[in-house]
């Protein structure tokens, strides 16, 4: 008979502990799906590193093609002179930096000649930029320079657009839609409220977790999962039994607390693939019931269906059955906590490709930085245009190559001259036009242009691009036209056309004669025929 009253014992306590194991269990599965929820809306965004030297690699590209330029132009920027930044200009002088493009360009030109003497531009016959002699040679590395400074200034904009869109808060979004996710509301929160968070009071389960007042926020529905009104059951954990649906319950003192229940909670690093696990998670701990001919889903433990959820021991659950009906429902997108971390996401993706997209253009960066170089070291020894090699510009940029009518006749006689490959005797038929036989010559172009006629043309290439011949209709601005009139003589002028002449003939800008009594500003002047021709 003892026997079998310790049996009976010990079988009525396995039934009592087994009891209170599965009321402290009840919700394990949907409280580590909170946990990760919580842990991936709380982590933190940190946007890529990129390289910071964008603007100083700019500054060398404008300075490198701002030292090329005319005198006149230079003139306009040179502190020695008068010039000074944007915001230090007045009268006239506003009007012309207006002109010229305004604030930005007026004072990126302006950072641009200072940083001449401060790199050594031009100052050495040696270095990175060595003095470019030849008037010639210089024009052939400001048309090259022209087209690299303008895509240099386009990038060094572009990139500083990409680069505040990562670093700004308040431009990105990343941090605003990860908080509305955890706390609801417009993303300033930093603890879960009442009525944003979940309820708007904690004396019963609907007003706290009852209908709409579930999916405003994660940790709104983590509180109603684990602190209904018999939570000191430990209905979620064994770590976690603070009650809020009671007069004094408060959410904002529960949740620290219920995030302890979750162990180690450090904050990582936002990721699209964290939130997305966590999401998944979520909708596998999720149970789904018929109700009817339509389906109740709610997450955690109900004694039968969705109906019974309100937060007693055995009904420790919350209800999502809106966002599943096959009618009349909610799209599951518009749970709001789930919306907005489904946003986050997506801002992140777009974030991580902007951070490509401005790795790209930063090497694109470096790599005109880099012609730049190249470019003034052939102009300064005279090799920009070699008639052996495509010119550096060729590789950089996809616009015309400008070569001079000189250096064409050059590249003609040399090629008829070099028809005649390693053969002395063919080579001597073509000595009428300049050709002789050079033995240590290379293979198959030992018939070349002899030293005479190479001179002559070097000479010729020389005199090009320092000739004082106005072509005047270049201008179709009134000031640059008048702008090449110098030495009191007239060389160009705007004509105005007949009433009837055709609109593209009229206001023309012509050659002229001899000035009469008109002077135009010296300073306004060059700075408008340097903006076009430029």
């Amino acid at each position: 008979m003892t026997r079998q009253l310790v049996y009976l014992l010990k079988l009525t306590l396995c039934f009592v502990v087994e009891k209170v194991r599965s009321e402290a269990d009840d919700t394990a599965t949907a409280h580590r799906a909170m946990c990760s929820l919580s842990q991936a809306a709380a982590a933190t965004y940190s946007p890529p590193q990129l390289p910071t030297d964008a603007a100083a690699l700019n500054v060398r590209i404008q300075a490198a093609n701002m030292s090329i330029a005319p005198e006149t132009w230079k003139a306009l920027f040179d502190p020695e002179k008068g010039s000074k930044a944007y915001d230090q200009t007045t009268g006239d002088n506003r009007t012309l930096a207006n002109r010229l493009g305004g604030k930005a360009k007026w004072n990126g030109w302006f950072v641009a000649f200072a940083a001449i003497k401060e790199q050594n531009i031009a100052t050495k016959a040696e270095g990175p930029y060595p003095k470019i002699e030849k008037a010639s040679d210089r024009a052939a590395a400001r048309t090259q320079l022209f087209l690299i400074a303008e895509t240099a200034a386009k990038l060094t904009e572009r990139l500083s657009e990409l680069q505040t869109f990562l670093t700004d808060p308040d431009k990105n979004k990343i941090d605003e839609h990860l908080k509305k996710a955890l706390f609801g509301g417009d993303g300033k929160l930093t603890a879960p409220a009442l009525t944003t968070s979940l309820g708007k009071a904690v004396d019963t389960w609907n007003n706290l977790c009852g209908g709409d007042n579930i999916g405003k926020s994660i940790s709104g529905d983590f509180i109603c999962l684990c602190s209904g009104a018999d939570a000191a059951t430990k209905q979620c954990s064994g770590a976690y039994d603070t009650v809020v649906q009671t007069g004094g319950g408060n959410p904002t003192t529960a949740w620290p607390k219920l995030l302890q229940s979750c162990g180690d909670q450090t904050k990582g690093q936002a990721s699209p693939e964290t939130i997305t696990a966590a999401i998944s998670q979520w909708q596998s701990a999720l149970t789904q019931k018929a109700s009817g001919s339509d389906n109740a889903v709610w997450l955690g433990k109900s004694s039968n269906s969705a109906a019974q959820c309100n937060g007693s021991d055995g009904n420790t659950c919350i209800v999502y059955s809106d966002y599943f009906k096959k009618s009349q429902g909610k799209p599951l997108n518009s749970l709001p906590w789930l919306a907005a971390l489904q946003q986050a996401a997506q801002d992140i993706r777009k974030a991580e490709a902007i951070g490509t997209k401005a790795e790209a253009l930063h090497s694109q960066l470096q790599a005109l930085a880099e012609a730049t170089e190249s470019i003034y070291s052939a102009a300064a020894t005279g090799s920009l245009w070699s008639g052996t090699e495509l010119s550096i510009a060729d590789k950089i940029n996809p616009g015309p190559k400008i070569v001079s009518d000189s250096h064409k006749k050059q590249a003609a006689e040399e090629t008829e001259c070099n028809e005649a490959k390693d053969e002395q005797e063919a080579c001597k038929k073509l000595k009428e036009k300049g050709c002789v036989f050079d033995p240590k010559g290379e293979k198959d172009k030992k018939c070349t242009l002899n030293k005479e006629a190479k001179q002559a043309l070097e000479k010729a290439k020389e005199n090009e691009g320092t000739s004082t011949t106005v072509d005047c209709s270049d201008y179709t601005i009134k000031e640059a036209c008048e702008a090449e009139n110098k030495d009191g003589k007239r060389y160009c002028g705007l004509r105005s056309g007949k009433d009837d002449e055709d609109e593209s003939k009229k206001d023309k800008c012509t050659k002229g004669s001899f000035l009469v009594n008109k002077k135009l500003n010296l300073s306004m002047a060059a700075a408008f025929m340097c903006f076009v021709t430029f």
